[in-house]
This record gives structure tokens, sequence and C-alpha cells, in this order.
């Protein structure tokens, strides 16, 4: 089993929120996990966030940090993924940011790890596998 991981469930699963134990659970039975090139950024925004805030020091999302990119297998160029991704975004009035995830679970028959009810259930209109954390 292939598994895109989204930068929301990798944030869950790094500071070992309520859906840590599933998201985890998924992670280990895949065979590959891959992301978006994007999956950098974002995860480093948002514990640049925490820092800000003081939720956490700056060695401790450095350390979270290099978790969350351990866990990914490849990381595929949003260069390859950018023209699908905004004609995807265009027709379901979605961020790109979330449709280069979308795109590369459907180019890779992949199920898709995320957090966000929202692009759960614009993945699931889209017949991409999802994990289902309800």
């Amino acid at each position: 089993m292939i598994v895109v991981l989204d930068a929301n469930a990798a944030i869950e699963l790094v500071l070992k929120r309520a859906l840590a134990g599933r998201i985890a659970g998924t992670i280990g039975d895949a065979d590959y996990v891959i992301a978006p090139d994007l999956y950098v950024a974002e995860v480093t925004n948002t514990l640049w966030k925490y820092t800000r805030a003081n939720l956490l020091s700056l060695e401790d999302a450095n350390r979270v940090l290099q978790s969350a990119v351990d866990m990914i297998d490849r990381l595929e160029s949003s260069l390859g993924l950018h023209q699908e991704a905004l004609t995807l975004a265009h027709r379901q009035g979605h961020p790109v940011y979330d449709a280069l995830y979308l795109v590369l679970a459907r180019r890779n028959a992949a199920m898709l790890v995320t957090v966000d009810s929202r692009l759960r259930d614009l993945a699931k209109g889209l017949d991409i596998t999802v994990l289902d954390l309800s």
C-alpha cells in the first residue's frame, strides 16, 4: 500500500495528538509513504508558528520536524504535479496546496492520510482512498 501523507496529519502524528495512533498504524502498514515537496515547507511553517506562540522550543520543533521528514520515503516535485493540481483546484474550488496531495494520491493509486475533513470529503468524491479518522 502506498500512502500520501499530508502536512496536517504529520503534525498530528509528531506532536502525538488524539489521532496519532491511527495515523501511525497506517504509516507503519504502508509499503511506501510519499508527499509533494510542499510538505516540507508546510510542516516547517506550522512548527515555526508553534515556536512563535511559545508552544514548542526551537530545539523541540527541529526534533519533530526531522521526525516528520523522516516519515516520507519519497518527496515528489510539485513541478511535475502543478498543472494537474491547478486544473483540479479550479474545478473543485479548493486550494492548489491541497490539490497537489490529491493529484499525487490519484497518480499513485495511494491512500491519502489527512486530518482535514474538507480535503477528505473532496478526495472521496474523486474516488481517492482516504484513511477514515471518524
